[in-house]
């Protein structure tokens, strides 16, 4: 089951950065959040950190951990995806044109997936919160 769950994840970009412009889909961030949520509550390593966070008295520093723990899932999940995204968009063609035009998307493409992940991030902090109980997180 949670392999579907982080194919979803995976299509979800893919269909954003599709080559054929007419066919890109906008992510649904909340679907995506949700989903990550999931994944993220199967994790051993996060619910430790979730249950440390309950009684901590330091919570910033457990809510930073949390988010290094979620990001690190979150590229072990994305990462293969992302670099062959990246490398199709960075091929050779034989049509020059259409190569200048995939490689002048490249940084904007970077630039979405980085904020991408950290909004994934945040919103699946609130969710993970809400889900498992903790009031006052941030």
């Amino acid at each position: 089951m949670l392999e579907a769950i982080e194919q979803q994840i995976i299509n979800s970009i893919n269909n954003k950065w599709t080559k054929d412009k007419d066919k890109r889909r906008d992510i649904d961030i909340d679907k995506v959040s949700e989903n990550f949520r999931i994944i993220c509550s199967s994790r051993a390593t996060t619910i430790n950190i979730i249950e440390s966070l309950k009684i901590s008295e330091n919570k910033e520093s457990k809510i930073q951990e949390l988010k290094e723990n979620m990001s690190k899932i979150y590229n072990w999940i994305t990462e293969e995806s992302i670099n062959s995204l990246i490398v199709k968009y960075n091929t050779s063609l034989k049509d020059k044109k259409k190569e200048a035009e995939y490689k002048a998307e490249l940084l904007q493409i970077q630039d979405y997936l980085e904020e991408l992940q950290k909004t994934i991030i945040n919103r699946t902090v609130d969710k993970l919160f809400l889900f498992h109980k903790i009031i006052g997180g941030e």
